[in-house]
């Protein structure tokens, strides 16, 4: 697996897509973005926000419907994950994953010794800073998926890694 390090690099330029911001694919774009990142920074809903969208380029959809399965969406969105999912829709601000089309989160995955019956650890094994065993400092391995081993990471410099590790497919490979 390699990794793209773009802290230096600016953000991708957005696109200017037609027909993605409207009302329906807002209301549920930012149902997955409050879902999968609702207690975290609005840099990190963007960034949620573009993976959702950048696989409906991918796909050539203009439906977020079309791209939802594989994400969390279940949860009434707040006014900022309305702005991200707007943002990102209307391509008004610039893609901070340069085109990522998956993400995992660390902290939310199984660690070592735990459960894993199920759940798509075929990555094995990994440490990322600030991911701890619950309630402590104490650092721990957890379990990623199969597919991060094999696309580029994308590092989003302004979402810390325990959070999201996004990743981009390469041009031409299907995905969901």
């Amino acid at each position: 697996m390699s990794t793209v390090d773009l802290e230096m690099v600016p953000a991708g330029t957005p696109e200017k897509p037609e027909n993605l911001g409207t009302p329906e694919n807002i209301e549920e774009l930012a149902s997955i973005v409050q879902t999968e990142a609702g207690s975290l920074t609005y840099p990190a809903k963007l960034a949620v926000a573009y993976v959702v969208v950048n696989r409906m380029r991918r796909r050539g959809s203009v439906a977020v419907k079309d791209v939802e399965r594989g994400f969390a969406s279940f949860a009434r969105p707040s006014d900022e994950s309305r702005r991200a999912a707007r943002g990102a829709l209307a391509g008004d601000v610039p893609d901070p994953t340069h085109g990522a089309t998956h993400f995992y989160t660390p902290a939310a995955m199984p660690k070592e010794g735990q459960f894993t019956r199920g759940r798509d650890v075929g990555g094995g094994l990994e440490s990322v800073q600030g991911v701890t065993e619950y309630n402590t400092e104490i650092p721990v391995r957890n379990y990623r998926p199969s597919w991060s081993v094999k696309y580029p990471e994308i590092k989003v410099p302004s979402v810390p890694q325990s959070q999201f590790k996004f990743f981009r497919a390469p041009a031409g490979e299907s995905i969901p």
